[in-house]
């Protein structure tokens, strides 16, 4: 009877556990009543095999595959109670989620309840009435504070530096209180207010143009001027160290403000120019370079032509270009204002404003070339214009045609430029570090026909020759121009 007694108890205990492992199955999403114990029947029924019946010897009953009849209940109970664990901690967690869920359903429009900024409840409130509230609340804000920079210090009045609590940012802080971050985050946040206040910090605003302008100095860069003296037309400007705060100082200053603090370290940093006075004295123009000259008095000697010659003569005098660096003469006229005056238009005379630039351009061009440039971009006038050879001409027109040269020299090239007009000159002249690289320019005309319209056409080729300490380097044509007969209205 005993080991019937105990194979009905087995029977039932296993029916209970499989219905609470079909509970689990729904929680845990894994299939299957539960795991097989490994029991086996020896397929012989409860009847005895011999002639002890149910009440006969050790024949009878099931037979266990491992362990003994006495042991298997106690490995049941144990596995029944780990599922037990599972599912309790499945339904925890599903009810705090739902508790959450709520929670945030409830205070979607607010600030949750237990926060504070600064010691000011805000908790319940929208962000408006949050902002509202602390700015009707008195906010622990010093009268003054001492920013120390070394042996420097600078204290300031609260109005000085401007000093205020930032309402919208600190309202907008207590708002995200259990709302940022992580699940886990958010829930400890969250509950972390319902026992207790959870400060929100608040945000300081002040002025950092006053501690800037107390402690911080500009740099300057070195630069040239120039002397009127053959044997050093440049000098050097000599450069300055400047002295920013470290960008690391701006971070949590705020905080710190409001945390007491009424002495503050400002750490400082040195700020080195891009030009320093030792590197504008290597890099100096020291010797001329080349120089060019055309006159005006064989063209146009009209007085708003003359000022058209002097306003972008003055723009591109003085000019300095680091090596390496384009050279645009349309980025210095452009933005100019010029007179009325003749300006050759497909051909023909006309009258624009900035009539005269080119004649500007085409000398600077010139020279240019006879300093051994590299020469970038240029264009010739439709028709030839007697104040310059043809094939040396480099006409400009905003927004279309610029003239622009590289400087392929080892320092900084001075550019000068004038006019006078005793002479009728303009003259350019371009100062650098000698290298003994120079040029020669002249241009000759292979061709001269009439079109179809009877005017007369020519074209030129002109040359170009680079010598380097005496030797020719470069040698050969540049370019072709062809050129019609200028038309006079």
């Amino acid at each position: 009877m005993g080991d019937l007694s105990r194979a009905r108890k087995k029977k039932k205990f296993r029916r209970r556990r499989a219905a609470l492992r079909s509970a689990l199955t729904f929680w845990r999403g894994v299939g299957g009543p539960g795991r097989e114990t490994g029991e086996r029947e020896s397929g012989s029924g409860t009847e005895g095999s011999g002639s002890g019946g149910r009440d006969g010897g050790s024949s009878g009953g099931r037979l266990l595959r491992r362990g003994s009849g006495a042991g298997e209940p106690a490995r049941w109970n144990r596995s029944l109670y780990s599922d037990l664990v599972r599912l309790g901690v499945v339904a925890l967690c599903a009810g705090i989620s739902l508790l959450v869920a709520l929670d945030g359903w409830k205070n979607s429009g607010g600030v949750y309840g237990g926060v504070e900024v600064g010691g000011v409840n805000v908790g319940g409130e929208s962000r408006t009435g949050a902002e509202q509230r602390l700015v009707s609340s008195a906010a622990d804000l010093p009268g003054e504070i001492t920013f120390v920079a070394g042996d420097e210090s600078v204290t300031f009045g609260r109005e000085e530096l401007g000093l205020r609590l930032d309402t919208r940012r600190s309202a907008n802080r207590a708002y995200a209180v259990g709302r940022e971050g992580g699940f886990p985050e958010r829930l400890g946040e969250r509950l972390e207010s319902s026992v207790r206040a959870a400060e929100a910090r608040p945000e300081v605003a002040y002025e950092k143009a006053a501690i800037r302008k107390a402690f911080e100095v500009e740099a300057v860069e070195a630069g040239y001027r120039t002397t009127n003296s053959p044997n050093a037309p440049v000098s050097v400007t000599p450069s300055r160290k400047g002295v920013r705060i470290a960008d690391s100082f701006w971070n949590g200053l705020g905080a710190r403000i409001i945390s007491g603090e009424r002495t503050i370290t400002v750490p400082l940093r040195t700020v080195t120019p891009e030009l320093t006075t030792a590197e504008a004295e290597r890099l100096r123009p020291t010797e001329s370079l080349s120089s060019f000259s055309t006159n005006y008095l064989s063209y146009d000697d009209t007085p708003g032509r003359t000022a058209n010659l002097q306003i972008a003569s003055e723009a591109v005098n003085g000019t300095l270009v680091a090596p390496g660096e384009v050279f645009s003469f349309n980025g210095l006229a452009e933005p100019l204002d010029y007179e009325a005056a003749k300006v050759i238009i497909r051909g023909k005379a006309d009258e624009a404003d900035g009539g005269g630039l080119c004649q500007v351009s085409s000398t600077l061009y010139v020279a240019a070339n006879l300093a051994g440039l590299e020469i970038v971009e240029r264009h010739p006038h439709m028709a030839e214009l007697p104040y310059i050879q043809p094939g040396l001409d480099a006409t400009v027109w905003f927004g279309a045609l610029d003239m622009r040269f590289r400087n392929t020299s080892p320092g900084y090239l001075y550019l000068e430029q004038w006019v006078d007009t005793t002479t009728g000159n303009v003259n350019a002249a371009i100062y650098g570090i000698p290298t003994g690289r120079a040029g020669t320019m002249d241009s000759e005309r292979v061709a001269r026909y009439k079109d179809a319209d009877k005017n007369t056409v020519t074209e030129w080729v002109t040359y170009r020759t680079i010598t380097q300490d005496g030797e020719v380097v470069e040698s050969g044509p540049i370019h072709t121009d062809t050129y019609t007969s200028l038309e006079e209205e």
